[in-house]
């Protein structure tokens, strides 16, 4: 579907003349007419060329366009080159398509060439040029589609070498859906060679030992693991003999002893001595790392699991693994002891490599700690995690901190001041806390609460609200970050000439690899104008607008103006929005709000769980509020329907839950009888009389989907609010969420 309207200074036509003038305006000619632009042209025509192919590929005329792409092929610049080349693999007889794939290879072979070059020669049955064209493959990270079809050439001919490169491709990574629906398709491959075995080489089945490994990751691979672990003695014995011993396979088999059998501690005690016997092997890190896990598992051995554990981190350089192992090692200990993990977390904060990763732990421990009153603790965490922890939980723990010492459940420790009582006041320890929590480079959400609470106004809360959640900058991208201008050229191309469907599956490719903030916002804008023409397939475009707009707002180099910020909160359905909100007397940020993360403004969306459109209403409460509103003809889809039954519903949310803005949204997730049960238990373990500041009580919330939509939702109401109304509602807006 194409669009055709106004967009900036560009007028987007179909016509060649109008399309190569519009081209040149944002290559930098946008002074000096014709004339001036001609001086450039000969670089521009050449990925002109691409698009006016494109073009003509959609008005039917093939051999124009592959004229088109065969110049832009040769000089284009990068990007446009290579999609002219993957063009020309599509146009023409079968002949003509395999001789572009095999240019294509030449000039660039890496995975993605290979991978649309086999899929031609599949179809076309040049099981040759497949064999030639996937040869030297990397077994760990090439595409295993890719494999796939090397895997079914070597299988189909019956090539000696099959069974030496399955059981490479089968034990070099996780099992995928291509792994199990080869072993499926092509299983009668291991009889055919198994008829060639000597007995002595026959093994359990008459498999080969690696027949059988491959058997026994296809097992794990569909949870058999009761089977797998009666397997286990067998598995080891040919460790002992002729297999390999891989990482994936020792992996496998801790999963099978693990989930398949109730021996906990004497398959611990197993797996220890192996890890001692193959202490010199990659695999060595998998026997520790299952043997502490399974001492955790069976109780009674705390100080067994911590060694283990720690062995595992100590056997490996692979940082993934040795996270992997940090995180289990500090569940465990949380398990144990939560003074000893308040204590000890500093120790390995040091040790980690990607702090994301641990993100879930700190959550949780976060609730452990206030659902027991260790409020204390929040303040020594937050000192060893400094620094390591990601920015989002050293905000969540400055934060949290600056509220206990606010409501008197902790004092400062061990700070002077000049106020002539010897101690630092707890507001002052306070106001340094959200000082800290404002400044990590979190989300939104930690922000605007330490704004708030630092009663920022003005220039100051601009700033924060304008900044994006990190400009340090470009977390997400390579180090030294410099836009990528080809494949900037090429997005905005796809802009100009009309192609609006191409713009966001390429950005989303791409968007790490060098794509400005200037340049994600363009784009952005121009897709919401399209999703906005007229035609159903166009409203797709508006929740592609609002994703690039959101990622481009939170890895910005620059701070936003509100006018681009807004493409990321965007107003859709005003019209029924503004209807309902007054009708039910609900704010119509936090409606916008709800719609935005609920659904993104996609109308016809419905979930995994069967929530449907707009406000994500499951059927049986769309039928409540029907028969409560006399619908008898209703459609959950009808974006009307969906916005006064999710407003009317959110209303009676909020008149349950005693006005409560932040607790009627929880409810909207979990349940009301839910939410009020855990805010009894949370006003109970605070000490509370009656009630509870809402953005402590959230912490508190034991789903961290809950937790984390309330938070999203605050975000993004306060944000509408400041967007579309008075700057001064920003203090309000925050408090009716917080008292």
């Amino acid at each position: 579907m194409k669009c055709s309207f106004k967009f900036s200074t560009f007028s987007i036509r179909r016509t060649t003349l109008a399309s190569v003038c519009i081209f040149s305006l944002f290559t930098g000619c946008l002074t000096g007419g014709l004339s001036s632009c001609s001086r450039k042209q000969a670089k521009i025509d050449y990925d002109a060329d691409y698009f006016i192919g494109l073009q003509k590929l959609a008005e039917g005329k093939e051999n124009e366009a592959r004229i088109k792409f065969t110049h832009c092929a040769k000089n284009g610049s990068a990007y446009c080159a290579r999609k002219s080349a993957e063009e020309l693999t599509k146009i023409g007889d079968i002949q003509e398509k395999n001789n572009a794939c095999r240019e294509l290879l030449k000039k660039y072979d890496d995975a993605d060439a290979k991978l649309l070059a086999v899929r031609q020669f599949l179809s076309s049955g040049e099981t040759g040029s497949i064999f030639d064209a996937t040869d030297n493959l990397d077994f760990e990270k090439d595409s295993n589609e890719l494999i796939k079809y090397r895997m079914t050439v070597l299988s189909d001919k019956k090539l000696s070498i099959l069974e030496t490169e399955v059981y490479k491709w089968f034990t070099a990574r996780a099992v995928s859906d291509e792994h199990y629906t080869f072993y499926r398709d092509y299983l009668h491959s291991f009889s055919d060679i198994n008829d060639n075995l000597s007995d002595e080489n026959q093994g359990i089945q008459g498999l080969s030992p690696r027949q059988f490994a491959i058997q026994y990751r296809i097992d794990i691979y569909k949870r058999n693991y009761l089977v797998a672990a009666e397997k286990a003695p067998a598995l080891l014995s040919y460790f002992e003999d002729s297999l390999e011993i891989t990482p994936q396979l020792v992996s496998d088999l801790g999963k099978a002893l693990f989930y398949g059998s109730s021996n906990y501690a004497k398959n611990a005690n197993l797996l220890s001595e192996c890890a001692k016997k193959y202490a010199a092997t990659d695999s060595a890190f998998y026997f520790w790392f299952y043997a502490g896990r399974l001492y955790d598992k069976a109780g009674l051995y705390a100080k067994q699991a911590l060694t283990c554990f720690e062995n595992a981190i100590q056997s490996t350089q692979d940082t993934s693994r040795k996270d992997n192992a940090i995180w289990y090692l500090l569940k465990a200990l949380l398990n144990q002891s939560l003074d000893n993990t308040v204590n000890s977390v500093g120790k390995y904060a040091s040790q980690w490599t990607d702090p994301e990763y641990f993100d879930d732990f700190f959550e949780n421990l976060c609730q452990v700690l206030l659902i027991n009153g260790k409020w204390s603790a929040f303040k020594t965490i937050l000192d060893q995690i400094d620094g390591f922890a990601s920015d989002e939980i050293v905000a969540q723990y400055s934060y949290i901190y600056g509220r206990l010492l606010q409501e008197g459940f902790v004092q400062p420790k061990n700070t002077v001041d000049t106020n002539n009582s010897g101690e630092k006041s707890s507001s002052q320890e306070a106001q340094k806390a959200f000082t800290r929590a404002l400044n990590s480079g979190t989300s939104m959400y930690y922000k605007i609460l330490a704004a708030y609470q630092l009663r920022l106004a003005g220039k100051d809360l601009l700033e924060v609200l304008e900044t994006p959640s990190s400009l340090k900058p470009r977390t997400y991208f390579e180090k030294d970050y410099a836009p990528d201008e080809a494949l900037e050229k090429l997005l905005k191309g796809y802009a100009s000439y009309g192609f609006p469907e191409k713009i966001y599956p390429e950005w989303l490719k791409n968007y790490k690899k060098g794509i400005s903030t200037d340049t994600s916002l363009y784009l952005a804008d121009y897709l919401d104008r399209c999703g906005n023409s007229e035609g159903a397939d166009n409203e797709q475009y508006h929740q592609q607008s609002i994703r690039m707009a959101n990622r481009a707002a939170v890895i910005s180099e620059r701070p936003l103006t509100k006018k681009e910020m807004s493409l990321a909160y965007p107003k859709y359905f005003s019209n029924f929005i503004d209807i309902y909100c007054k009708k039910y007397d609900i704010n119509t940020s936090i409606i916008y709000a709800l719609v935005r993360s609920e659904s993104f403004f996609d109308a016809n969306i419905v979930s995994s769980a069967g929530a449907i459109g707009l406000t994500q209403l499951m059927e049986f409460t769309g039928n409540d509020i029907a028969r409560k509103l006399k619908k008898q003809d209703y459609s959950l889809t009808d974006p009307e329907t969906n916005l006064e039954f999710g407003t009317y519903y959110l209303a009676e949310l909020v008149r349950r839950s005693d006005g409560s803005y932040l607790n009627a949204l929880l409810s909207y997730n979990a349940g009301i009888t839910r939410v009020r049960r855990w805010l009894s238990s949370s006003i109970n373990e605070f000490g509370s009389k009656n009630k509870m500041s809402g953005d402590l009580f959230v912490e508190t919330v034991p789903y961290e989907e809950t937790r984390g939509y309330g938070k999203k939702l605050v975000s993004a109401t306060v944000m509408y609010e400041w967007l579309y109304n008075e700057s001064s509602s920003f203090p309000q807006i925050v408090q009716s969420f917080i008292n």
